[in-house]
C-alpha cells in the first residue's frame, strides 16, 4: 500500500504532466502562429513592394508625359485614387479576384459626374483573376482621363460604351471602348 507522500507525489506528477501537455501543445500553437505571422509579413511586404513599383512608375510616367508641373500632380493623383480603388475591390475578396462589373464601374464612376449615365456598360460578369485587376482598372482610368481631355466626356453630351464579350471556344476575352459625343468626330 501507497503511503501518503507516495500517494501525493503521484497525484503532483498527473498534474505536472498534465501541465507539460498542455506547455507543448501551447508551445507548439505558438510556433505554428509565429510562422503564420511571419508568412502574412513576408506577403504584405512582397505586395507593398510591389504597390511601391506601381506609385514609381506611375509617378515616372505622368512626369514624362506632363505639359507642367499641375498636369503632373493631377495625373499622379488621379492614378494613384484609381490604385486605390482597385486595392479596395481587391480586398473585398480577400485578393482572390474581382467581378469585371465592379472593376468597370471602380475605374468609370469617378468620371460619371453627376450620375449623368455617361458610360452604357454591358458587361460579362465574370470574375477577373488578381493579377488582371489591377492593369485592367488602369487602363480603364487611363481611358476615361483620355475621354475627358480629349474625347467624348470632353463636352456634356458624349458618352462611352464599354462591351465585354467571351469566346469560350477560343478563350478569347474582348473588351470594347466607343466613344460617341466626341467634338472631334463632328
Amino acid at each position: 500500500m501507497p503511503t501518503e507522500d507516495e500517494l501525493r507525489l503521484e497525484v503532483e506528477n498527473v498534474d505536472l504532466r498534465r501541465l507539460l501537455a498542455q506547455a507543448g501543445i501551447d508551445a507548439a500553437d505558438q510556433r505554428v502562429a509565429e510562422r503564420l505571422q511571419r508568412l502574412v509579413l513576408e506577403e504584405l511586404h512582397h505586395r507593398v513592394q510591389n504597390t511601391l513599383a506601381i506609385v514609381m512608375a506611375i509617378t515616372s510616367q505622368s512626369l514624362r508625359t506632363a505639359k507642367s508641373l499641375n498636369d503632373a500632380k493631377e495625373a499622379i493623383e488621379h492614378r494613384l485614387l484609381a490604385l486605390g480603388r482597385v486595392h479596395d475591390l481587391l480586398l473585398q475578396s480577400n485578393w482572390t479576384s474581382a467581378k469585371l462589373a465592379a472593376i468597370v464601374k471602380a475605374a468609370t464612376d469617378p468620371f460619371d459626374r453627376d450620375n449623368n449615365s455617361r458610360f452604357i456598360v454591358q458587361s460579362s460578369n465574370i470574375d477577373v483573376s488578381p493579377g488582371a485587376v489591377l492593369p485592367l482598372a488602369m487602363v480603364l482610368n487611363e481611358l476615361c482621363t483620355n475621354a475627358v481631355k480629349y474625347g467624348a466626356l470632353s463636352n456634356a453630351t458624349g458618352r462611352v460604351e464599354i462591351t465585354s464579350t467571351i469566346d469560350d471556344s477560343q478563350k478569347i476575352f474582348r473588351l470594347k471602348w466607343a466613344e460617341s459625343g466626341d467634338p472631334k468626330l463632328r
